[in-house]
């Protein structure tokens, strides 16, 4: 076993299979949660140890993917998918381990050749190849992902960035893939042509309506040389489908998320939040849709908005909405919340648009309160009636949601911020994650910075679970940190639950100052994972 650590040696018992994690956030409405996990309890998880770590070729920004019962090289197992930022896509034994492919597409983007060197929030240590999430379709058995490329010959540089589909068995190029992400936007504004190197491809990918949705920001938030992008291509053959592009006339408007999907209903519309930008109406009539909440359809026409009321005094003190992703409950409330610490609930049928007075939301609410700010990055997640958000230089707060409203007294609050230090302006927060069996034995997973800043370093990390009612610390990586610390903090990854372990990924063991990346899984020494 190449590359890993094995620390539990003992392992016996046989249990049942949980459900695959094809996407970030396990769903495409985003809810963070694992319904089906039916070996990890609230009263067996302080059990929990590292079993493994696999060191990769990159840090990983991409939230591991779980397959159960794949046969590869004729042995029938669970599979775990990483994808890391030197552009490497791995398949490992689920639980082992075990290398079972390794591929690696095109060369990397030089993260020092296209980030604005005075706000590194990428590792300049780092290229930027996979920065986002794969998606998985199962039915075809292929693993969709977007990677940067820098060519260079001579003085000369050229970057791109490219769609590929692979074979989830084998790794190997399918569809004629790749293809380059190129075509232009029009509208009555004018057309308008992708700029590869101003463009980060920062949320990650979604699979609905038949198509592989892709969505765009920029390396850094400093100039205004880049757009917010959206393309659909065809999952079946790659051909492109629809583009769609936030600013015409005006700048910015990138899509974040920090890193989350878009969500989608079951109709197939896609709910993305929008950083800061431009949101006016263009002199042609062309609605600009930075700072916003915006509704597309399947084929990419924007259906609907929302802007909030004090949207200039968001772009101006860089406090974007769309600094995370968009939560859909019950296929009929968008609810999101940004930099300023506010979560704002809409009905999917009518977001309410802009209007310069007063929100036209169901409801908005202050769910953070920081020191020194109150961003919010992770993407509220939902189980069985509650909502939960965790704000960088706060506490994790739990709230009751029921009929499109949020009591805003939260019923739970844990006991220790993110970081633990309550630092002044530390970034970004919690990545939540929930694990359950139906409403039964329920789990909050977390991921965040130990104790300080993440936002321009690498930094610890810390993992927790918790109660789902009390928010009350059940396990955590720092109970026995000699045995058990996930090392580095990767930026922006929730927690993958699955089949009795939790897949975590960092940027390196503890001590790390590079550019590195690993696989660390945590299980119960005495339960063995079934295939069948």
């Amino acid at each position: 076993m190449s590359g890993i650590t094995c620390l539990i040696l003992f392992i016996a018992g046989t249990v049942s299979l949980a459900q695959n994690v094809l996407t970030r956030n396990y769903d495409n409405a985003r809810s963070g949660a694992n319904l089906n996990e039916t070996i990890l309890t609230p009263a067996n998880v302080s059990g929990l140890k590292k079993l493994f770590t696999v060191n990769v070729d990159g840090e990983v920004y991409a939230q591991p993917l779980y397959m159960a019962n794949l046969t590869i090289a004729e042995v029938t197992q669970n599979v775990v998918f990483i994808a890391t930022m030197n552009n490497s896509v791995y398949a490992l034994n689920a639980d082992t381990g075990a290398e079972l492919w390794h591929v690696r597409y095109g060369t990397p983007i030089k993260t020092k050749d296209v980030q604005y060197p005075k706000n590194p929030n990428i590792n300049p240590a780092s290229p930027t190849g996979i920065l986002s999430t794969p998606v998985i379709d199962p039915a075809s058995g292929i693993l969709y992902y977007d990677h940067g490329e820098e060519l260079t010959s001579g003085s000369t540089k050229a970057y791109s960035h490219h769609l590929e589909a692979i074979d989830i068995y084998s790794g190997n190029k399918l569809l004629n893939s790749p293809v380059t992400i190129s075509e232009p936007f029009t509208t009555a504004d004018g057309t308008y042509n992708f700029l590869a190197k101003s463009e980060n491809q920062r949320s990650s990918l979604a699979l609905a309506s038949g198509n592989i949705y892709v969505m765009f920001a920029s390396h850094n938030d400093q100039s205004n040389g880049y757009h917010g992008w959206v393309y659909a291509y065809s999952a079946s053959d790659l051909g492109f489908v629809a583009s769609y592009m936030t600013t015409t006339t005006g700048v910015k408007g990138g899509i974040w998320q920090a890193g989350s999907a878009p969500a989608i209903d079951t109709a197939g519309n896609l709910y993305i939040s929008v950083g800061n930008g431009d949101y006016d109406v263009s002199p042609k009539g062309v609605q600009q849709t930075g700072e916003s909440f915006i509704k597309l359809s399947p084929t990419l026409t924007l259906l609907d908005w929302f802007t909030p009321h004090n949207a200039e005094n968001l772009n101006s003190g860089d406090m974007d909405l769309g600094s995370s992703g968009i939560l859909l409950v019950g296929d009929e409330y968008v609810v999101g919340g940004g930099k300023a610490g506010v979560i704002y609930v809409d009905n999917v049928d009518n977001l309410g648009k802009f209007n310069s007075s007063e929100d036209q939301v169901l409801q908005e609410f202050q769910a953070v309160y920081g020191m020194g700010s109150s961003h919010i990055h992770g993407t509220p997640v939902y189980f069985n009636g509650n909502i939960y958000v965790w704000g960088e230089n706060d506490y994790l707060r739990g709230f009751h949601f029921s009929n499109g409203l949020f009591n805003t007294s939260p019923f739970a609050e844990s006991s220790m911020t993110a970081p633990v230090t309550h630092d002044n302006g530390a970034m970004p927060g919690g990545f939540l994650s929930v694990s359950a069996n139906g409403t039964t034995n329920a789990i909050i997973w977390a991921s965040t910075p130990y104790n300080a800043n993440a936002s321009q370093a690498t930094v610890q990390g810390v993992l927790y679970a918790l109660d789902p009612n009390t928010l009350k610390v059940l396990w955590s990586d720092k109970t026995n940190a000699s045995r058990d610390d996930i090392g580095m903090f990767a930026k922006f990854v929730p927690l993958t639950i699955a089949n009795g372990k939790v897949y975590a990924v960092n940027f390196g063991p503890k001590g790390t100052t590079g550019a590195a990346g690993q696989l660390v899984v945590y299980g119960l020494a005495n339960v063995l994972a079934k295939t069948e």
